[in-house]
């Protein structure tokens, strides 16, 4: 919560998530926008919410799609930060179309899920483990950077999100994972990440001293190299004198 806050705009917005409040979620066509807005503006009088932390408040409701958006145009839109701009914002995103001209081009409904799966295409290509991040981080930045734009109409999300979770730590961390199945969670995989890393360390296989050199194998014979055979260890060599051989040498005439 923001420090700011009143003792009782703190005690507020602990009875307002009490409460449960209806969230969100544009795929859901049994809520619409306006029976969720009215389920808001009611909390906030129940629990007492003072304007300034409605649209904040409501913003928490959002869910998967609609969260998205928020995060990424909405939120720019309502620069008033106003309960009436916010709720125009959104009713022109998510409320009813308004009748449209026989001449005008029809609205492609599948313009939204292309655009979903087009930018997780491109994020899930990229997506790894940075050099000695530790897992935890790792785990928090999938969480809040990859896994909500994982879209949920993909014949399996969930192995979805597992798979690409593993295949993002590093190597030597991802060989002691098990390989993702029908069964696997998200927060199973986790704790078989952090497992991983443990066992990765104590293996001493956290980071190659020198990538370039290969490990030296244990069983593997080593050979030293000595003299060869019947050579002394320090050979010596005795020089005569030069300057009489040159004296007797005999030298041809031609």
């Amino acid at each position: 919560m923001d420090p700011m806050m009143t003792e009782e705009d703190r005690d507020a917005v602990t009875v307002f998530f009490r409460a449960h409040p209806l969230s969100f979620d544009s795929t859901r066509r049994t809520v619409h926008v306006e029976a969720w807005f009215h389920d808001m503006e009611q909390t906030f009088l129940m629990c007492h919410i003072p304007d300034y932390l409605e649209i904040m408040l409501a913003a928490k409701c959002l869910h998967r799609d609609a969260r998205l958006w928020w995060i990424d145009t909405g939120e720019r839109q309502v620069p008033s930060r106003t309960w009436a701009q916010f709720r125009a914002v959104m009713l022109a995103r998510y409320g009813p179309l308004p009748p449209r001209d026989e001449g005008a081009p029809a609205r492609d409904p599948d313009i939204y899920r292309d655009m979903r799966h087009t930018r997780y295409q491109m994020l899930s290509q990229a997506w790894h483990a940075y050099p000695g991040e530790t897992m935890s981080h790792y785990w928090w930045r999938f969480e809040e950077m990859m896994h909500p734009y994982i879209p949920q109409d993909l014949p399996e999300p969930q192995l979805e999100a597992v798979t690409l979770l593993v295949n993002g730590t590093p190597p030597h961390i991802r060989q002691h994972v098990p390989q993702p199945t029908l069964h696997s969670t998200v927060a199973g995989t986790l704790d078989d990440i952090l497992a991983a890393e443990i066992i990765a360390q104590d293996a001493g296989n956290d980071a190659p001293a020198n990538p370039e050199q290969p490990p030296v194998d244990a069983d593997e014979p080593q050979y030293e190299v000595g003299p060869l055979a019947g050579e002394d260890e320090d050979p010596q060599y005795e020089v005569g004198p030069l300057e009489d051989e040159m004296e007797h040498a005999q030298i041809p005439l031609i």
